[in-house]
């Protein structure tokens, strides 16, 4: 029991909560929680192993977050257009998904299709059409800036004797971390 307490991946989960809450706390975002949310849970998902894990994930990540948030901007641009509780939502919201599947790699890149289609749903269901693209924008910046939290402490608590990007160019053929 004791040995859970001094796990190194209990060690930074817990330092990469304290980093986002304390952050957005002293810039007075705390009102704005989904932020803090995005940016904590893309935090926690980070904290990996190794460094260059934490690289690839981050890419892979803020990938899928990109093309949810186009595809969730367009089709808020779309649904605005149409009667409110109208019956083409039915056939919307799975065609974007399909195109945003698609387009991220489907089998091939798990971690970026499951980021892009939790942000288009999202998108879809959460946000209100007037303030898409500013929404949009912000949601990526907190991604980011999660990702970027846990690639810290990665680094900082486990660093690695090798350089953190070394294996970097040849992951970028190769998407077989998140199979």
């Amino acid at each position: 029991m004791i040995n859970r307490f001094k796990d190194i991946t209990t060690i930074k989960i817990t330092l990469v909560t304290l980093m986002v809450v304390a952050s957005y706390y002293f810039f007075n975002h705390v009102k704005d929680s989904t932020l803090t949310v995005i940016s904590l849970t893309n935090a926690v998902f980070g904290i990996r192993p190794k460094t260059i894990d934490a690289w690839i994930f981050l890419r892979y990540r803020l990938l899928g977050t990109v093309i949810g948030c186009t595809f969730g901007v367009i089709y808020l641009a779309v649904a605005t257009h149409l009667p409110k509780n109208s019956p083409y939502i039915i056939f919307l919201i799975p065609l974007f998904t399909y195109v945003t599947v698609f387009l991220s790699g489907g089998s091939q890149s798990p971690t970026t299709v499951k980021g892009a289609v939790m942000t288009l749903i999202t998108m879809t269901l959460l946000c209100a059409p007037s303030g898409s693209n500013q929404y949009a924008f912000y949601r990526i910046i907190a991604t980011f800036y999660g990702l970027l939290i846990s690639i810290l402490v990665n680094w900082v608590i486990a660093p690695t004797k090798e350089h953190p990007l070394k294996d970097f160019e040849k992951s970028l053929d190769d998407d077989t971390y998140s199979k």
